[in-house]
């Protein structure tokens, strides 16, 4: 998978966890303590992306424990 596609699916995945595009498209242009990086740098790869999908999954279950 490349970047793009890493990107498009974090976004499709961050749509769904934080309820819009637009606040998804926001997030991950933030730096995340948690992450050490934005979300769309960690894009660059495929290990990254997983990585921010694990964030968002941890996220995901917070909001809706």
């Amino acid at each position: 998978m490349d970047e793009e596609a890493n990107l498009a699916r974090i976004l499709e995945l961050a749509t769904e966890v934080l309820g819009s595009e637009q606040a998804a498209s926001d997030w991950v242009d933030k730096r995340s303590a948690t992450l050490g990086a934005t979300p769309r740098e960690l894009c660059a790869t495929l290990e990254g992306a997983d990585r921010v999908v694990l964030h968002l999954n941890s996220i995901s279950r917070h909001r809706f424990a």
